[in-house]
């Protein structure tokens, strides 16, 4: 399936657009989108209240599923919880990360094809995955931490052995971009941990960018500002230019294309910049680029 990609047109107010971007990601938890599943009874309270306390309080967007759209109440029968959406209509890639929540109303989920193909979904497409108590137990039926380090409540200490993880009994454990804990006594580190990972994942992860620039005089800071903050919020991005030969920027940068114009695929980029400088005229009546443009649109490029 082709990439959806976005023409993005780069001139003199890339630095402008670039400060604003680098802005937003600089909020801890702007923007992440945090999937919170509980099950349709006896949930366990304060591992649900705890950390989406914590995730909002940030400025993460919480969504919760479930496998009711009736409302659940807590083991503790202090939080009784309307769900937002059933786990049945949820997408792993329309999350940043996806948490189960514990409590013995949990083990509904330990079986459930629609919950392991969502934990393991999430998790090959490097999103973050996290569990407590006994739900990490779905994240090991879901084949989520074979060869990762990982706890869960004592009793369920087997299944996770079971599943190929390295159980270690502690309170939390962080591997990679999974974090599971043990019980309700560390909900708050569990949060705590939850909003530190989140708040260090590259949410352009997997993403590939490409940025077209003049042979020569290209305006520098319009392909060096934009390419570093794509770069450092985890996307990958290639230069391209009419030839491989180096390219002269209009204030003597000096750069090496990755490849040229003419093999530049669409469908292989989620995003297609322009970058701009008086050298940028020598694309005003190019076929290439015009052809680039028309090929986005047939692939239905927002």
């Amino acid at each position: 399936m082709a990439r959806k990609a976005l023409i993005l047109l780069v001139f003199c107010a890339a630095l402008a657009t670039a400060s604003t971007v680098f802005a937003l990601a600089a909020e801890k938890l702007e923007g992440r989108k945090v999937l919170l599943i509980i099950a349709s009874n006896n949930f366990r309270d304060e591992e649900y209240s705890v950390p989406r306390l914590a995730l909002e309080q940030q400025g993460a967007k919480i969504t919760v599923a479930c496998s009711s759209l009736n409302e659940s109440v807590g083991m503790l029968k202090q939080q009784k919880v309307k769900p937002d959406v059933l786990i049945t209509k949820v997408k792993a890639d329309s999350f940043d990360a996806v948490v189960f929540i514990g409590g013995v109303g949990a083990k509904e989920y330990f079986t459930n094809k629609t919950a392991l193909k969502l934990a393991a979904e999430a998790h090959k497409q490097k999103k973050i995955v996290a569990a407590i108590c006994i739900a990490p137990s779905i994240l090991a039926n879901a084949g989520v931490l074979k060869g990762k380090k990982a706890t869960v409540f004592q009793s369920e200490a087997d299944n996770l052995k079971k599943g190929g993880a390295n159980y270690t009994g502690g309170a939390v454990e962080v591997d990679g971009n999974v974090v599971t804990a043990n019980g309700p006594q560390a909900a708050q580190q569990f949060a705590n941990e939850l909003v530190k990972v989140l708040a260090e994942f590259k949410i352009l992860s997997g993403k590939k960018v490409v940025m077209i620039i003049a042979q020569d005089k290209f305006r520098d800071e319009e392909l060096q500002k934009p390419k570093e903050i794509l770069t450092k919020l985890g996307a990958e991005v290639t230069v391209a230019a009419p030839k491989k030969d180096a390219c002269k920027g209009m204030l003597g940068a000096e750069v090496k294309p990755d490849t040229t114009i003419s093999n530049v695929k669409v469908e292989k980029f989620d995003a297609v910049v322009l970058v701009g400088g008086v050298g940028a005229k020598e694309f005003f009546d190019d076929k290439k680029i015009h052809k680039l443009a028309k090929d986005t649109n047939k692939n239905k490029i927002t």
